[in-house]
């Protein structure tokens, strides 16, 4: 079956604004349209706020694998990143 806009249920939700998106622009990433209220929003805003590295965080990480407070398996981070970079 081709997906087309005409496939989507009639009605003015975001998912069917971004699956429109992607039938009518293939290739292209998909953007919402609406604005979402209420909790969902809220929640989406907060994300947005937030870095996207936490640089506190890596820094107590890293001074713990300094001090020996944290051991590090580098056969198994290595193996790790080889199957991460295969898919």
């Amino acid at each position: 079956m081709k997906i087309s806009a005409e496939n989507l249920i009639q009605s003015s939700s975001a998912v069917n604004n971004v699956i429109a998106s992607a039938v009518e622009s293939p290739g292209q990433q998909a953007r919402v349209t609406t604005v979402q209220s209420g909790p969902v929003s809220q929640t989406l805003q907060a994300l947005r706020a937030m870095p996207e590295v936490d640089s506190d965080r890596v820094s107590a990480m890293q001074a713990a694998i300094r001090n020996g407070e944290l051991s590090l398996n580098s056969g198994s981070l290595a193996s790790a990143m080889m199957d991460y970079y295969r898919r």
